[in-house]
């Protein structure tokens, strides 16, 4: 697989013989593929004229390879610059299909299960997701986006195996034929939305002519590098188990690509190429600044209220007489007058809005955002007025002074909390819920997520209302002065009423020490628990790692909370105990029949 493809960002130099698509040699030339560079024939013959007019030529090499040159520029009249190279002995000119290998699909995509053996076989089982939608272009007509799995075995020495898999995209014109140009439009937009989806830059390594089942390689110019950029597909922003949940590949493709596609094309393509400045933090945050502003102006502009245009004229011109009469030619210096001059000129640029500038327009959008996601954000006006100040600087070609001497931690944070509010713009967009998304935010094995230290109490308020649980305001105190440790809780009835334990949480406060200590004392504090809870009070308990307590407007997230008596949306299945009364002993559901 592969081994003998083009990857867009090889290196590949060969002598070929070039020739007209009538088979008329011209000369032999020098095929050069490079990494972000045209790639270019270059002939050796200083006295050779091309006076073709065809923007088709074909290649051969010494070992017999073919290749076809499509969409050339002949520059200097001795030099092809081909647009797009098919490793193929035909091509009619038409793109009705087309398919392409992205780097990191397969691992974000992948939802095989377990390999199992034993003496005879070894099975491992593959990739099964899949999707399939089509899409209206004006231009094109119907259509296809799909995707397949690619799977080879190698076999090499000393009993060794490898498995290969990759997951490929097909783009196929239903009713009509892709042009070069279009073929390169429709590689990137998908990848750029994939990007978005993965939270990570994602680059294409392998593309194909599709002409009757029969996959031809081919190359055209790419500004991406090869990079890996994430171990798991946990670490993605949206989870692949989502979008292949309910046909919502559909859904957002046809949003992004289709009813939203000129916003895409003018705003949300960019996104995920931010990454491609982390080399000069000032140019990253500033590209990402001018995206927000971007966005900003254009959601602003659908709900802008404007002066009819008659009125606004009237009201510049009389502005304009307003501060030519009030001018006293005698009291005001040569100076002054030109800076007078100056405010009249401009007069006649004010703006007919009600969003004049980035700050009016960036407030009306971030407000029409929901409270729950503008709170696990955590953007405040300070936070704004340092991203604009700095934006300003560094536009204008000043030095950026940042919060701290010498540390742009905080100014990484607010870009990453940018970066938030980009990817949720851009996915509500695409039709992704404000709850979902939430639940996206939620993922801290995402590096944009952790570096902008975002509200996790607001993320888990919203995304498990349950596991807040309110006590009194006495407890609450009682529970915060212990810090972030381990606390004991009694559900009093209906959830509405929690109980801190006094004597249950005095009884585990060496708990973790005796186990190092004494083997026979129980490594999980609620099986240590059993052993000295009432039955006659207590028939169940329950441990959970992420609880909150509260009272009133104040939350405290404790490091792990044991119910008792929990109630049924808080027991999580592995760690509840359940105590049998006619055998007068806990059991564990999960593990024993009851």
């Amino acid at each position: 697989m592969f081994e003998n493809d083009i990857h867009l960002n090889s290196t590949m130099t060969e002598i070929v013989d070039v020739y007209t698509p009538d088979e008329r040699i011209i000369s032999r030339g020098e095929l050069k593929i490079r990494p972000k560079k045209s790639p270019v024939i270059e002939f050796s013959d200083p006295f050779l004229r091309i006076e073709e007019n065809s923007k088709v030529f074909h290649a051969l090499s010494h070992d017999g390879t073919r290749y076809i040159l499509i969409d050339c520029e002949i520059y200097a009249a001795n030099t092809i610059y081909p647009k797009v190279i098919i490793k193929s002995d035909t091509h009619d000119g038409n793109f009705r299909s087309f398919c392409f290998v992205i780097q990191g699909l397969t691992k974000w995509f992948d939802n095989s299960k377990f390999t199992k053996s034993n003496d005879n076989y070894i099975t491992k089982y593959l990739n099964t997701n899949k999707f399939s939608s089509y899409l209206s272009d004006n231009s094109l007509g119907r259509i296809k986006i799909s995707s397949n799995n690619w799977s080879q075995t190698k076999t090499h020495k000393n009993e060794l195996f490898t498995l290969k898999q990759k997951t490929a995209i097909t783009v196929e014109a239903v009713d009509a034929c892709f042009s070069c140009d279009q073929v390169r439009l429709y590689i990137n937009k998908i990848t750029q939305l994939l990007s978005i989806l993965a939270g990570y830059p994602l680059n294409v390594e392998y593309c194909y002519h599709q002409n009757d089942k029969i996959l031809n390689p081919m190359y055209f110019l790419t500004f991406h590098e090869e990079n890996q950029n994430f171990e798991h597909k946990h670490e993605c922003f949206v989870r692949a188990d989502y979008l292949f949940t309910e046909n919502r590949w559909d859904m957002i493709f046809k949003n992004a690509l289709e009813i939203n596609v000129e916003k895409f094309q003018d705003i949300w393509c960019r996104l995920p190429e931010l990454s491609n400045f982390s080399k000069f933090w000032q140019y990253e945050l500033l590209a990402c600044v001018s995206l927000v502003d971007k966005y900003s102006k254009s959601f602003s502009q659908a709900s802008d209220d404007k002066i009819p245009r008659g009125k606004f004229k009237k009201i510049k011109s009389d502005l304009k007489k307003f501060v030519e009469e009030a001018t006293d030619q005698d009291t005001f210096s040569r100076k002054e007058l030109n800076v007078i001059n100056s405010i009249i000129e401009q007069v006649q640029y004010i703006k007919n809005t009600k969003y004049p500038n980035f700050e009016s327009c960036f407030t009306y959008t971030y407000e029409k955002m929901g409270q729950p996601v503008r709170d696990i954000i955590n953007l405040s006006p300070e936070d704004f007025k340092h991203i604009k100040q700095l934006r300003d600087k560094v536009a204008h070609g000043e030095l950026p002074k940042t919060k701290l001497q010498g540390n742009i931690t905080y100014e990484m944070m607010l870009q990453n909390k940018l970066l938030v509010i980009l990817y949720f713009w851009a996915l509500q967009d695409f039709g992704i819920s404000e709850k979902d998304i939430i639940k996206f935010l939620g993922n801290w094995m995402h590096p944009m997520i952790r570096a902008a230290r975002l509200n996790k109490t607001a993320i888990d308020r919203e995304i498990s209302p349950h596991k807040f649980l309110p006590v009194n305001k006495k407890d609450f105190t009682k529970i915060t002065r212990g810090g972030r440790k381990t606390i004991i809780l009694e559900n009093k009835g209906n959830n509405k009423n929690y109980k801190y334990r006094h004597d249950y949480n005095q009884l585990i406060e060496n708990w973790y020490d005796t186990t190092h200590k004494d083997t026979t004392v129980p490594a999980s504090l609620d099986e240590y628990l059993t052993l000295h809870v009432d039955p006659n009070e207590i028939n169940s308990l329950c441990y959970s790692s992420s609880i909150y307590v509260e009272n009133a407007e104040e939350s405290h997230c404790a490091f792990g909370t044991c119910i008792l008596n929990p109630p049924t949306h808080l027991s999580d299945p592995k760690r509840l105990w359940k105590y049998d009364v006619n055998l007068s002993r806990w059991y564990q559901p999960a593990t024993e029949k009851e």
